[in-house]
């Protein structure tokens, strides 16, 4: 959890330098709205493959109506990991961070590595599912 506060540090950050540190309330919101952007990615890359391990568990039948049920809580899972992540920032809008005038390349680099790791597990589930289904495993 270090590593996705120092991420959001480095991206409220960048929202501070943007909007002025006048506006310390939006730069937070943007922050916030960012981080869970790309939280959503690795939340699609666990809950798309537990949805299809339970469709292929169910009759053939019943996938329609489970469908949407799966996708309610797919995305309610998102909505409350977006949640708790504010909550946990919120310190970051009490006590904001020292503002330095420029981003060092650590900072840059250590978003690129999460943005990568965010995209990429989503990217690697959506290939597993298609090399399995590739090769007829397929529960729909």
């Amino acid at each position: 959890m270090n590593e996705i506060d120092r991420v959001f540090e480095v991206t409220f950050a960048r929202w501070r330098r943007k909007l002025g540190d006048s506006n310390l309330e939006s730069a937070w919101r943007r922050a916030s709205n960012s981080i869970s952007e790309f939280i959503l990615f690795p939340t699609a890359a666990i809950v798309i493959p537990l949805s299809l391990f339970v469709a292929a568990m169910m009759p053939r039948s019943d996938w329609p109506a489970e469908k949407r049920t799966i996708q309610i809580v797919g995305v309610m899972v998102w909505f409350v990991m977006s949640l708790l992540l504010e909550r946990r920032f919120r310190k970051f809008l009490i006590s904001p961070p020292r503002l330095d005038s420029e981003e060092s390349l650590v900072d840059k680099r250590l978003i690129v590595r999460f943005r990568v790791t965010c995209i990429g597990s989503f990217v690697a589930s959506c290939f597993g599912g298609w090399l399995l289904h590739r090769s007829g495993v397929s529960p729909i």
